[in-house]
């Protein structure tokens, strides 16, 4: 809780006076598990050449010292690259507020490790019934992305 308190300050403060940026986002990587309609990422070729681990945490290591706050990761689907809980356990290790973006389709095999380095998960959904499924292009991924019983869930 600390840690989402002491951003606050850094935030407003580059908001409304120094418009330096705190907040990097970063698309980890284009390798997608769905075909949502909305989006072409699955469409055309994913980039091969994207960032190893290495050059990721050299990159977070800079924006640390840049003062960066935050670290946002989205993708395609950022649960497809394997060392993604590697990637998070930096952000976090090096004091970022970290945060994920993700469809939740690997997220009940995941969840555990993303919660012990990550502050904020989205699940992205594009309708709270199986309509999603449809959206995305891909059964099951409503089911999936809801793996926990909700006593509001149908």
């Amino acid at each position: 809780m600390l840690r989402k308190v002491a951003s606050a300050p850094k935030y407003f403060i580059s908001r409304f006076w120094t418009h330096k940026p705190v907040i990097l986002t970063h698309s980890v990587t284009s390798q997608c598990n769905s075909m949502c309609k909305i989006c072409d990422v699955w469409r055309t070729k994913h980039n091969t050449r994207e960032m190893t681990t290495r050059e990721i945490f050299r990159m977070l290591t800079e924006a640390r010292k840049l003062r960066f706050v935050a670290y946002v990761v989205f993708g395609g689907e950022p649960l497809m690259r394997t060392d993604i809980l590697d990637v998070l356990r930096c952000a976090h290790d090096l004091g970022f507020y970290t945060s994920i973006i993700t469809n939740g389709v690997y997220l009940p095999e995941k969840a555990d490790e993303i919660a012990k380095t990550v502050d904020l998960t989205w699940v992205s959904l594009d309708h709270y019934s199986n309509y999603h499924d449809e959206l995305r292009g891909l059964k099951g991924t409503f089911k999936k992305a809801f793996f926990r019983e909700f006593p509001f869930s149908s």
